[in-house]
């Protein structure tokens, strides 16, 4: 969370915002190169997300691990949601998981991730809040009525 107290009624999401893998995933068997390409993160997104909390004084959430691990902008019944090949590249520590290892992932970065917006969301629903998400493209998106 950057800027929890901004006041303003926007809400900034940026749910690829680092090519990071929990220490126990040893990079997902993959390398440190392909973990920090495009596959495992939008690079830069982050920063536009910062200096838009910073100029907006919106508060900004940004999750802290690689969407190679569990990507936090997939539903979870959906098969990308822990891929086992990104851009032609098998990522072997998400092959044959079970179902107790997605449980894990999920229980330990997707749900907190996505309490925390609905947390923040919640605290500014009497303020009308507007939500930006901070898409893979570097567009922005639009989502008001929250």
């Amino acid at each position: 969370m950057i800027n929890a107290q901004g006041s303003s009624r926007l809400v900034l999401v940026c749910d690829h915002a680092s090519p990071t893998a929990p220490l126990r995933l040893q990079n997902l068997g993959i390398t440190e190169e392909q973990l920090t390409d495009h596959i495992g993160w939008d690079g830069g997104a982050a920063d536009v997300a910062r200096n838009l909390s910073a100029r907006l004084q919106a508060p900004l959430l940004l999750t802290n691990y690689s969407r190679l691990v569990i990507d936090c902008n997939r539903p979870l019944e959906n098969k990308d949601s822990i891929p086992e090949q990104s851009d032609g590249i098998t990522i072997p520590g998400n092959t044959n998981l079970t179902r107790e290892q997605r449980i894990e992932r999920q229980s330990q970065l997707f749900h907190p991730y996505h309490q925390d917006i609905e947390t923040l969301v919640d605290e500014r629903l009497t303020e009308n809040p507007v939500m930006f998400l901070i898409l893979p493209s570097d567009c922005l998106a639009v989502f008001p009525g929250f």
